[in-house]
């Protein structure tokens, strides 16, 4: 195994206040995007053809679940620790999520041999695992960006996506064109954005090779099950849902929730601004002495406790009065039993931003 990093020059890093901002300015970007695209779909799609969207989206975690199982986050904070030797990591990283497509390639299809699903709904979620893998493998290139705390790339890249989506998506939906042409653009998305990732991930960042190592890609394995797991925990309860609402109750029901739980999801980006800039310089403060005694990690965790919570509190007391008005006003009379939903589910997001 080489270490040809030292070679050439190793990138610059950011500061977490730059990196802030670039994260943030792209996850504003991404909300606008994302709820113009939502509420297209939602309005023309209608609740049953929604509600198959949302089903699909949400096998599209579990695909992408079983593709990382935490690598992206270990990848993160090991690089950020040690930036001199990022080859290593990211290769073997690499490898194994690439027979990773196998696990997940498995998963989809056992999941969907378990029930009776309409022809449109199984080709909606082939394309969306398409979409998980293909995902995957950008989050990899975007461990690197924010280990070396240069979110500009990752927010140049995201932004591309989002807006390449958002047309392509919103034109189809107008056009008429349909549920499953309508989720074959976040597969175009997707590839194009890991076209661009692959090029400065090569040029800036990962310019040498390394043999592959077997015993290494096990540590990465052992050490990022953990990090895969607390995701899964913190980000299971609403997708479990919408699983048993489509077994039980119908592609309409999961319609009315999908509408109110994408809303949710706009609201529950916020904190990610936050934490995906501090979480490269929690991880390189941690290997100093007395880190969380005396260092700057007391700091930064005291102040983004504060901010997720100050945010939380009129973001839940604002959705609790002015829900009915918002789902009316965003997504029509049809959308009637989303209000409640919509209600529920706030309470949920503001405990996930403490």
């Amino acid at each position: 195994m080489t270490s040809p990093s030292a070679n050439h020059a190793l990138p610059k890093t950011g500061g977490i206040r730059k990196n802030t901002v670039f994260i943030g300015t792209s996850q504003v970007i991404q909300l606008v995007l994302a709820f113009l695209l939502n509420w297209v779909a939602i309005r023309k799609l209608g609740a049953e053809n929604f509600g198959k969207y949302t089903f699909a989206s949400v096998l599209f975690y579990f695909v992408f679940l079983f593709n990382d199982l935490g690598i992206d986050i270990y990848l993160t904070r090991e690089m950020a620790k040690n930036r001199r030797s990022p080859e290593a990591l990211f290769f073997n990283s690499l490898i194994i999520k690439t027979a990773f497509i196998s696990l997940s390639a498995v998963f989809l299809l056992a999941y969907l041999n378990l029930f009776s699903f309409p022809r449109d709904t199984i080709i909606t979620v082939l394309l969306f695992g398409a979409f998980g893998i293909l995902y995957s493998f950008n989050q990899l290139c975007a461990s690197v960006y924010r280990a070396y705390e240069r979110m500009e790339y990752e927010m140049a890249v995201t932004v591309f996506e989002k807006m390449l989506v958002t047309a392509v998506g919103v034109w189809v939906l107008v056009q008429g064109k349909g549920l499953v042409v309508f989720s074959s653009v976040f597969v175009l998305g997707s590839f194009a954005s890991l076209l661009l990732n692959g090029i400065w991930i090569r040029t800036r960042f990962i310019r040498g090779k390394v043999e592959p190592d077997f015993k290494f890609m096990l540590v990465i394995v052992r050490a990022a099950l953990l990090f895969g797991l607390l995701g899964f925990m913190a980000n299971i309860q609403e997708r479990i849902g919408i699983l048993l609402l489509t077994a039980m109750k119908g592609d309409a029901v999961v319609g009315w929730f999908g509408a109110a739980y994408k809303l949710i999801l706009v609201f529950a980006t916020l904190p990610t601004i936050l934490v995906t800039a501090m979480f490269p310089r929690i991880a390189n403060e941690a290997q100093k002495k007395n880190a969380l005694s005396g260092g700057i990690i007391p700091t930064l965790y005291t102040t983004g406790f504060k901010l997720l919570f100050f945010v939380a509190v009129p973001l839940i007391t604002g959705t609790l009065f002015l829900g009915d008005k918002i789902v009316l006003m965003l997504f029509g009379g049809e959308y009637m039993q989303s209000i409640v939903i919509l209600k529920i589910l706030i309470f949920a997001t503001g405990f996930e931003f403490i």
